[in-house]
């Protein structure tokens, strides 16, 4: 039976060595690629921004409360029929589908 060959003592040492540094390599690539990753989102956006056209607030005009009437419930009378659309799947839904069922949450907010 013949005994392969060893490798010489520094060899190993070599090769542990440059598996470290083909893992260091490969560790900044994959920062930069990242870093090139996120530059070129953030210039996207701001190409897409640069492209609106400023609001025109002027065209805006403030609500009326003229038209408003605060009409209170006592507790307990039942709501008022309705139909909104669901956030979720755009269908308009009115509050007679919702009675009986799960409880119904109406979130009225403001997103500016």
């Amino acid at each position: 039976m013949t005994e392969r060959p060893r490798p010489a003592p520094g060899l190993r040492a070599a090769l542990l060595g440059c598996g470290r540094a083909v893992a260091a390599c490969l560790a900044v690539a994959l920062a930069a690629a990242v870093a090139l990753d996120r530059g070129l989102a953030a210039r996207h956006a701001r190409e897409v921004t640069a492209g609106l056209p400023a609001p025109d607030r002027s065209s805006l005009q403030a609500p009326s409360p003229e038209g408003w009437r605060a009409t209170p419930l006592p507790p307990g009378t039942p709501a008022p029929p309705f139909r909104l659309p669901d956030v979720r799947t755009g269908r308009r839904v009115s509050l007679e589908e919702c009675r009986g069922g799960r409880p119904a949450v109406l979130l009225l907010s403001s997103f500016g």
